[in-house]
């Protein structure tokens, strides 16, 4: 996958200038503080885990102050993993232990970029929504990445989902607040439309048991957002006549929507089926880093749209 080194690259460009909140340490944290950020610029992981447990046993640094060190120390594994020469599980195993000492974006990205080029689906698609909720904390990264970055990480995310063999819930926060692929807008980007993971059974309108669960995440996401107006566009793959597939479609979109309704969905819901007439959009992902069943399976999709997003 391309988006592991631009989002390394992302992360080595603009972080070295400072990290946020370090200027406030007090000087006795600051003591550890110095060395950890030297770690981190040059990328001696061994350095900076080494500060950071001498500052968790010091006490002299606040939990919010070894939290960001902790951050820092992940930082330098990034930086010793996207080092020249690093690759294959050399790369994956610095950036695991970097994970160990914090969980900054830039590192579950590159994770999840690891994880999905090997076809594991599933744990691509936590870590890629977790890159998203850990963009969203403004306290944690007072300067987000560009949209685009986040654009292109939510598309990962959706396809991991899309493709993994199991279920992927969305995350929630604390309180049960929607995070990942359920928040509607993160730092700026605004989604525009988003594919739930909605399986059916075979030629047929009635949920497989992974596409019910993923309905009724769908349903739980949007109550807890208001209950917006929305609209559910069905697709399908191009296998099968033209037609067959227009009414398919359509009637897969229905079923989504007498399932909510049948379960109290307050807002509107609009239908629409597309049949196989518009393919899913990889974006800047490659073609060829899926096969052609992967493909079918983005194209048999269920869609969601607010509707005053258009």
């Amino acid at each position: 996958m391309r988006g592991m080194l631009a989002l390394a690259l992302v992360l080595l460009a603009g972080l070295w200038g400072g990290f946020p909140g370090a200027r406030a340490q007090g000087r006795s944290c600051g003591i550890y503080m110095k060395p950890l950020r030297q770690a981190m610029k040059s990328g001696d992981l061994a350095t900076a885990a080494r500060q950071l447990e001498a500052a968790q046993g010091s006490h002299a640094c606040s939990g919010e102050q070894l939290a960001r060190m902790g951050r820092m120390a992940a930082y330098a594994a990034m930086r010793a993993a996207f080092a020249p020469g690093v690759r294959g599980q050399a790369r994956e195993d610095l950036l695991r232990r970097g994970l160990r000492l914090g969980r900054p974006w830039q590192l579950l990205a590159a994770l999840g970029d690891i994880l999905e080029a090997r076809k594991e689906h599933a744990a691509a698609a936590r870590y890629y929504q977790e890159a998203l909720d850990d963009i969203n904390d403004a306290q944690l990264n007072p300067r987000p990445p560009k949209r685009a970055v986040i654009g292109s990480i939510y598309r990962k995310a959706m396809i991991a989902r899309k493709l993994a063999r199991g279920f992927v819930p969305t995350t929630r926060g604390r309180s049960g607040e929607p995070g990942g692929l359920a928040r509607l807008a993160t730092r700026g980007f605004v989604v525009r439309k988003t594919v739930v993971p909605i399986a059916f059974k075979t030629g047929s309108v009635a949920f497989t048991a992974d596409g019910a669960k993923a309905a009724a995440d769908m349903l739980d996401f949007l109550n807890r957002q208001g209950a917006p107006d929305i609209t559910l566009v069905g697709h399908t793959d191009e296998r099968g006549p033209k037609g067959y597939n227009m009414r398919l479609s359509l009637a897969r979109a229905k079923a989504v929507r007498e399932w909510m309704k049948a379960r109290g969905y307050e807002g509107k819901i609009r239908v629409e089926g597309r049949g196989e007439e518009e393919p899913f959009d990889l974006g800047d992902e490659d073609p060829s880093d899926y096969t052609r069943e992967e493909i079918w399976q983005l194209n048999r999709r269920v869609e969601l749209k607010l509707d005053d997003e258009g």
